[in-house]
């Protein structure tokens, strides 16, 4: 079974900012990114082998503007991409006080 993690994590090193497993409440520094694996399920072969695996990977994207974050956003998106991850979902959340945020989901079959 492939565990992506720390393929994701050098992925996302790639783009030169704080890059934390999961969510840390306080940030030194903005932009930052978060991330977690929310799905990692397989699919069997009748012999009980791994036929294939679906990824699903959670990337919230943190900053001091929304302008920021959406050119944050869109490097993410390359970056996952070029890793042959699939963009499902993204979307501004409400900021808390002076942080802009932004969540995106992005899947994989293996």
């Amino acid at each position: 079974m492939y565990l992506p993690k720390k393929d994701i994590k050098e992925t996302l090193d790639t783009l030169e900012v704080p890059v934390f497993q999961e969510n840390q409440t306080v940030f030194n520094e903005l932009p930052a990114i978060t991330f977690k694996v929310t799905n990692n399920d397989v699919d069997l072969f009748l012999d009980n082998t791994i036929s294939h695996q679906n990824i699903e990977v959670q990337i919230d994207i943190w900053a001091e503007s929304s302008v920021e974050a959406s050119s944050l956003l869109s490097r993410v998106e390359e970056k996952m991409r070029n890793d042959l991850y699939h963009m499902n979902y993204s979307a501004d959340v409400p900021n808390t006080g002076n942080i802009f945020h932004i969540v995106s989901r992005f899947n994989k079959s293996i």
